[in-house]
């Protein structure tokens, strides 16, 4: 579980080095829309072999947890440098891509019906697992998708919410909650 709280985490830190630009700047176009379907036929590809993605740019970098390192590539808005996906790989294999976090809207084409950045809690409620609670460490509230168990939704919480040490019930979470990322693991 730690490993899907880390992209969040160090996520804007990490992704210093260096730029490979993308092919077309369609921003602001309604072009700039990725089929989420064709992002997740990346899942266990080499992360080297991506191909170019319309309308943003990519930073390589570098995530290190507790002492262990991997490879991503977070992809954002060519003209705001607005964070929209991150392809990550693991450090047990630190070629093949393993997640992939949504981290906007912008850009992305929901099409299969997941949910949203920035939706509400009540908004995803009758999709999320009641029996997959607490999984994350202290400090975050992440929420399982019942149909799919490769989706998972980081909300919105402070860091000082209660929400943060665990839950009994969903039923404990407020309807106005956002979804500030969702992830999509290959397994």
């Amino acid at each position: 579980m730690k490993y899907i709280l880390v992209s969040s985490v160090i996520l804007l830190f990490s992704c210093l080095n260096k730029k490979s630009t993308i092919s077309n700047d369609y921003e602001g176009s309604k072009n700039c829309l990725i089929p989420l379907k064709s992002l997740l036929t990346y899942l266990d590809s080499n992360i080297n072999n991506i191909s170019d993605i319309n309308c943003l740019h990519s930073k390589d970098t570098l995530i290190e947890y507790e002492e262990k390192y991997w490879h991503g590539k977070i992809y954002l808005m060519n003209k705001t440098e607005e964070p929209i996906f991150l392809f990550e790989t693991n450090w047990e294999d630190t070629i093949k891509l393993s997640r992939l976090s949504i981290l906007s809207t912008k850009g992305i084409k929901d099409d299969i019906n997941f949910g949203n950045v920035g939706m509400t809690f009540l908004q995803i409620k009758n999709i999320i697992n009641s029996n997959r609670l607490n999984e994350a460490p202290d400090g975050y509230l992440f929420l399982f998708n019942k149909l799919n168990k490769k989706i998972s939704y980081v909300m919105d919480v402070p860091f000082d919410s209660p929400l943060t040490y665990g839950i009994k019930s969903i039923n404990e979470i407020p309807d106005t909650l956002k979804v500030k990322s969702i992830i999509i693991t290959n397994n």
